[in-house]
């Protein structure tokens, strides 16, 4: 289980750039989208 808890981690780190990524590249969209949302 130990293993399988290490890939879980290793897969939501890699998410988790990959988000960054799209967030700098769509910083305005959420901008935008924020305020829509608030």
């Amino acid at each position: 289980m130990k293993t399988i808890q290490i890939t879980l981690q290793e897969r939501w780190a890699a998410s988790r750039a990959t988000i960054f990524k799209n967030k700098k590249k769509y910083s305005r969209k959420t901008k935008y989208k924020k305020s829509h949302l608030a």
